[in-house]
């Protein structure tokens, strides 16, 4: 008889904690949702706010069978679930940023990157090319040179996120170099042995608040490369707009 009786309060015991637990998940949803009309925090979180409380109140409220049972829990769930109150805000606008991600990271897990240009060299041996990740503050792009074996490759450069993106990707009739052409820089690899250089095309950049929650901005307009080419082995020259003389780079004497 003892051991039935504590059979049976160790199971009411059991029973009030997955009450508690499914209420305070739907008050939670309920006051979540109230605070989503008042502050307006973005759709995303309120969903989650929707899917908690019809999921958690009907669960909850359905398990409450016994009437010396049906106080507790839900004073408890109603009293953490206020006392909860001030986060929702800051993981609405984390939701806000990350949910619309989702998708296009669960698609980088299972396929790999996005390939936003790809330039295979005139010999066929190489391919020059750029991926695209997914970023709250896009473009999010990084330079790669593959074999054609499709097994090796080099990681060239990472593109500043929300600042530089590719233009273009030019071989020289060699195959002996390719050039990244972004909105902020030119990228040359010299190839076999990928050495690489990196010439910027702007200015440098202003640091307005030295403090840590600086601000950047540019110094100024961006230089554009009228022509980019490649006048012999182990070199090429570009000319920025405005410029009569184009600049040669011995590439290989790196």
């Amino acid at each position: 008889m003892e051991e039935q009786s504590e059979n049976i309060s160790s199971d009411g015991r059991g029973n009030d904690l997955a009450v508690t637990l499914l209420l305070l998940a739907g008050f939670c949803g309920v006051i979540g949702l109230l605070v989503e009309v008042i502050i307006g925090i973005p759709l995303p979180f309120a969903l989650v706010f929707i899917v908690l409380a019809a999921i958690g109140l009907p669960c909850g409220l359905s398990r409450l069978r016994k009437k010396d049972r049906k106080v507790k829990p839900i004073v408890i769930s109603v009293v953490v679930s206020i006392l909860l109150s001030p986060v929702y805000v800051p993981a609405g606008i984390a939701m806000s940023f990350f949910v619309p991600l989702a998708p296009a990271h669960i698609k980088d897990f299972f396929t790999g990157p996005d390939v936003v240009q790809s330039v295979t060299s005139p010999d066929q041996n190489f391919e020059a090319y750029v991926v695209e990740r997914p970023s709250i503050d896009p473009p999010n792009q990084s330079l790669y040179i593959q074999r054609s074996d499709n097994i090796h490759f080099v990681s060239v450069a990472k593109l500043a996120e929300d600042i530089d993106a590719i233009k273009e990707i030019l071989w020289s009739p060699r195959s002996d170099i390719v050039v990244f052409h972004t909105r902020c820089n030119l990228f040359a690899v010299r190839i076999p042995g990928y050495q690489t250089i990196k010439i910027p095309l702007g200015g440098e950049w202003i640091r307005t608040k030295a403090s840590k929650r600086s601000t950047f901005s540019g110094a100024g307009p961006r230089v554009a490369v009228a022509e980019i080419e490649f006048p012999r082995v182990g070199s090429f020259s570009y000319r920025l707009e405005g410029i009569d003389t184009a600049k040669i780079i011995q590439m290989d004497t790196l």
